[in-house]
C-alpha cells in the first residue's frame, strides 16, 4: 500500500480480506473517524507445469511469460512454485526449447487469482492448458484435485482410502476440488480402465488439515509419473 499516509495520534484499522486465489488479499484502511481506503491486489500468482517425459540427458526446456514477467524455466518433467506477477493480463507465452507454443489457449490471470500453466503431450507438438487454482483453505479437512496430463484416453480416477473422489479425468485436464479427510496415514490410488496405465499406490501419505493439493500425472500412459503437490 504504497499510497499509505499514517498520521500522529491517528487511530486505524487495516483490514484483509481473500482473493479468488486464496493467497493473497485484498487491504481496506480504516480511519477512525474518517475515510475508508480500499486497496485491492493488483498481482497473480502463476506456476509453470511440464508434462514431457524424462528422456535421458535432453530433456527439455520450458519458459513461460505472464504479463511480461518470466517465470523460471522448467526442465521437463517439473512442478514449478509460483511467481507473482501483474495481475488483469491475458498476455502469456510458452516456449519449448526456445521455440514457441502456437496451440496455447486464451487465458486471463486476474487480481488476486493463482492459476497453473501446464505444458504437455510432446516437445515437437507441445499442448497447453491453464487451470485456474482454488487455494482457499477449508477447516477441519483438506481440498485436492487431479490433474492428467499422461493419459491421451480413458480417464484417471483417484481415490481416498478406497473411496472415491473424483473419476474420468481426461487428458490435459484438471478435476474439481474435493474434501478429503486430513490423516497421516491417508491411502491414496491413482487408476485408469486403460490396461496400460499402471495403477498407482502410495500409503501412510501425510495429508494436513487446511491444506490444498493437486495431484499431477506427468509422463506418459506407461510410464507415468505421479507428482503429489501441496499448493497451500
Amino acid at each position: 500500500m504504497p499510497s499509505a499516509s499514517l498520521q500522529s495520534a491517528e487511530i486505524v484499522t487495516l483490514a484483509l480480506t481473500s482473493t479468488v486465489g486464496g493467497a493473497l488479499v485484498d487491504g481496506t484502511l480504516i480511519q477512525q473517524g474518517g475515510p475508508i481506503q480500499f486497496v485491492p491486489a493488483s498481482m497473480a500468482r502463476v506456476r509453470l507445469v511440464t508434462a514431457f517425459p524424462a528422456n535421458g540427458s535432453s530433456n527439455s526446456s520450458v519458459a513461460a511469460t505472464v504479463g511480461g514477467t518470466a517465470l523460471p524455466a522448467l526442465i521437463s518433467p517439473s512442478v514449478g512454485t509460483y511467481q507473482l506477477v501483474p495481475g488483469g493480463s491475458s498476455s502469456y507465452d510458452v516456449t519449448v526449447d526456445g521455440t514457441a507454443a502456437t496451440e496455447a489457449p486464451t487465458a486471463s490471470f486476474a487480481n488476486g487469482g493463482d492459476y497453473t500453466i501446464v505444458v504437455y503431450g510432446s516437445p515437437t507438438s507441445p499442448a497447453v492448458a491453464v487451470y485456474a487454482d482454488d487455494n482457499q483453505t477449508t477447516s477441519g479437512g483438506a481440498n485436492i484435485r487431479l490433474a492428467n496430463e499422461a493419459l491421451p484416453a480413458g480417464g484417471l480416477t483417484i481415490e481416498d482410502d478406497y473411496v472415491p473422489v473424483d473419476s474420468n479425468v481426461q487428458y490435459g485436464a484438471a478435476s474439481s476440488y474435493a474434501g478429503v479427510t486430513a490423516s497421516s496415514e491417508s491411502l491414496l490410488q491413482i487408476s485408469s480402465p486403460v490396461a496400460s496405465f499402471p495403477t498407482y499406490t502410495a500409503s501412510n501419505v501425510n495429508i494436513q488439515a487446511g491444506s490444498v493439493y493437486t495431484f499431477f500425472v506427468l509422463g506418459t500412459a506407461s510410464a507415468p509419473i505421479e507428482v503429489l503437490s501441496k499448493d497451500r
